[in-house]
């Protein structure tokens, strides 16, 4: 079992979606049954989390509006919720390219004390019923996903070096 971040980027659509249907998409293979994943969106310049489970049975419940990008989808099972809690901590673990260590390609979190503090975080922040977020187009226009993109754009030789899993 591994543990993964499911980063929805900006939309706050389709991290709802997530939520309400207890599915999670992925826009490349690597995860498996059993995996524990957890749901963050980028919005007003955070990166929040708000739900976790473990990956049960693959599924054609594709419940998103751009449905055709996800090579495969899970439905999900012991599922927990948190009030929105912003994941940038996870910088002081991972470095100045935490993003691409943690959040890119949903890959596989192998670092002991980042999903440590990952999962104190979430007990912290834990609640019993989902809390969606409503969309704010006026601060979502310029995310820190953007901002960390035009960063990799200027230094990406220094970024693949940093993190070599990234290429």
């Amino acid at each position: 079992m591994a543990t993964r971040i499911l980063h929805c980027g900006k939309s706050i659509e389709n991290f709802n979606t997530c939520m309400k249907h207890e599915v999670a998409g992925f826009l490349r293979r690597g995860p498996e049954i059993g995996d524990l994943i957890y749901l963050v969106v980028s919005h007003n310049k955070k990166v929040l989390c708000g739900m976790r489970g473990k990956l049960a049975e693959t599924t054609d419940d594709k419940p998103w509006e751009d449905s055709e990008n996800y090579v495969i989808a899970f439905s999900l099972e012991d599922i927990e919720y948190a009030s929105h809690f912003d994941i940038k901590f996870l910088s002081k673990i991972g470095g100045k390219y935490w993003n691409l260590k943690y959040l890119q390609g949903a890959k596989r979190i192998t670092d002991e004390s980042a999903l440590t503090e990952l999962d104190n975080a979430f007990q912290k922040n834990k609640i019993q019923a989902p809390k969606y977020l409503e969309a704010d187009r006026k601060h979502d226009a310029d995310t820190p996903a953007d901002i960390e993109d035009d960063i990799l754009d200027e230094n990406l030789s220094e970024a693949l070096q940093a993190v070599p899993e990234a290429k």
